[in-house]
Order: structure tokens, then C-alpha cells, then sequence
């Protein structure tokens, strides 16, 4: 309907502005990245990096937002969201959240692609799966994710958990290493023969943080591994980009690629 274009125009129209600003905005936000990365001894220094990484990803979270493109507003809501966190503590800028940075950085350009090469996208999927035997990390995570917006589902039985799996969808499943009867490296195991979880993304909670376990986590059939303490909004930011990274359809032939994975 007529009345209806004439209210998607400013939206197309800040949508194309934004995307002409994307390769200058992502060159500063890897910038911005790098600069924190390097951890200035001066904690007014390094605390001024955090404050303009913040402010350059709070300004893209904002201009999305007037436009249609869904992943992108999510993605950078939930990065704003987590580098706020940061710049309150920046004693919580752990190597596992260095990655995690990286990682959303990369994404960040990859969706802005997309943003130009697409019209609107549905909001993702949030059905998530969180398993853990220990119940305060549980209530953390469940925390976090509900935070993001997400809607997540916990137990503390890997049995339980995989009979859940075969009877409902989860769109991500999170889970603890160390569990008794049932590991988490045993039970993704299992959910990749379940129809429907062959491309689930799985991320690994535990407190490991060695080569080691990187590597089961990959032949087990993991995506991604983060070690406890956990840091709430740096889990619901992995999880946002699984989730997102999935949905994304290709681009057209001969359209830009994503940025390397750190």
C-alpha cells in the first residue's frame, strides 16, 4: 500500500545513508578495537579508549535503529551493551573478552554488508538451552541471556537436557565441559546426530580456557568456547552472533566477503 512505502521511506533512505558510512565506521571501530587491546598502563588513558569505542558502536546501535536493518541493530545493542559493562570495569577486559571483541568487530562489517545487500530480516530465533551443574552459574547465564532479550531455557542434567533436545528446538545450546554421567563434550556429541542440531550453535562454558580444550570442543562439533568467571554480557554477545551468523542468508555473487575470524 501506498501509505505503507511512504512510511518505509526515511527507513530505506537512513538505511542506504549508513551503509554508504560503513567502511569508514568499521575502519574506527577496529581501530578503537585495537587501541583498548593494547591496555594503556594509564588507566585515564585506557579508560578514554573504552569511553570512544563505546561511543562510536552506541552511535551505529543508535542509526540502525532508524532504519530496517534488524541484525545489525541487535548485534550492535548487545555490543553497546556489553562494552558499557567494560567501561565500568575495565579490570573485567580478560584475553577471552579481547576475542569476543574481535570477534563482534569482524561481524559488525559483515552484517553492514548485508545491511547494503538486503531489506529487512526477521528478528532471530531465541529458544536457548543452557547446561550446567553448577545452579549459580545457571542463574547467571539465564540471567544474561534474558538481559539480551533472549529466551532462555537451563537444567543441571545433561539427561534431562538431552531429552529436551529430542523432544523440543533449541536455536543455541550452551554448555558446561564438566559435568557428571553426561560431558558437555559427549553431549554435543550426541546432538549432532539429532535431526535439526547438525548446524545448532554449541558454545562451551567452562573453566578452561586452554588449546587443549579449544580443540576437543572443535572435533566434538563446538562453535565457540568461553571460560568462567563468566562475564554476562560478553556470553549474551557470543550467543547474539551465533544466533545472527546463522540466519544470514549468502551474498550475492560476487558481493564482499565477511572479515577474518580472530
Amino acid at each position: 500500500p501506498r501509505a505503507q512505502a511512504k512510511k518505509r521511506g526515511p527507513e530505506v533512505e537512513a538505511a542506504a545513508h549508513l551503509v554508504a558510512q560503513a567502511p569508514a565506521i568499521c575502519a574506527d571501530l577496529r581501530k578503537l578495537f585495537q587501541l583498548v587491546a593494547q591496555r594503556s598502563p594509564d588507566a585515564a588513558e585506557q579508560k578514554m579508549r573504552l569511553q570512544n569505542f563505546y561511543r562510536r558502536v552506541h552511535f551505529v546501535a543508535a542509526a540502525s535503529g532508524l532504519t530496517e536493518c534488524a541484525p545489525l541493530t541487535q548485534m550492535a545493542v548487545v555490543f553497546e551493551a556489553l562494552l558499557y559493562v567494560l567501561l565500568n570495569d575495565p579490570a573485567r577486559i580478560s584475553p577471552s573478552v579481547l576475542r569476543t571483541l574481535a570477534s563482534l568487530v569482524d561481524f559488525m562489517e559483515l552484517l553492514f554488508q548485508h545491511a547494503g545487500a538486503s531489506g529487512p530480516a526477521n528478528p532471530p530465533s531465541v529458544r536457548v538451552l543452557v547446561v550446567d551443574d553448577d545452579p549459580v552459574c545457571n542463574r547467571l547465564v539465564v540471567s544474561a541471556l534474558r538481559e539480551a532479550k533472549l529466551a532462555p531455557q537451563s537444567t543441571e542434567d545433561p539427561i534431562v537436557a538431552w531429552q529436551w533436545a529430542n523432544s523440543e528446538h533449541f536455536d543455541v545450546i550452551l554448555l558446561d565441559i564438566e559435568m557428571p554421567v553426561l560431558n558437555g563434550f559427549e553431549l554435543c556429541k550426541r546432538l549432532r546426530t539429532v535431526p535439526g542440531y547438525e548446524r545448532t550453535p554449541v558454545i562451551f562454558v567452562t573453566i578452561h580456557n586452554d588449546f587443549e580444550n579449544r580443540a576437543k570442543s572443535s572435533l566434538s562439533g563446538g562453535d565457540d568456547l568461553i571460560a568462567k568467571p563468566i562475564l554476562p554480557m560478553e556470553l549474551a554477545a557470543k550467543v547474539m552472533l551465533h544466533l545472527l551468523r546463522k540466519q544470514l542468508p549468502p551474498l550475492p555473487q560476487g558481493g564482499p566477503s565477511g572479515g577474518s575470524e580472530h
